[in-house]
């Protein structure tokens, strides 16, 4: 299904893609992600495992 692949191939792929553009992550380096549990972070988190890149993740729980 197309909406399936919205997500990744539309505005929350392409912000997690030019974000991690602006600040050149290259191989090797570490990155820290806050909310990677979100959309964007969870998309730029599998970007910069893919280009070979240490990850580190925060995420927040909410009680309600």
């Amino acid at each position: 299904m197309l909406s399936v692949y919205l997500g990744t191939l539309g505005m929350t792929g392409m912000i997690a893609w030019v974000g991690l553009n602006l600040v050149e992550v290259k191989a090797d380096d570490i990155n820290f992600i806050s909310a990677a549990t979100g959309a964007v972070g969870s998309v730029a988190g599998q970007i910069v495992s893919l280009r070979g890149c240490w990850v580190i993740g925060s995420g927040d729980s909410i009680n309600v």
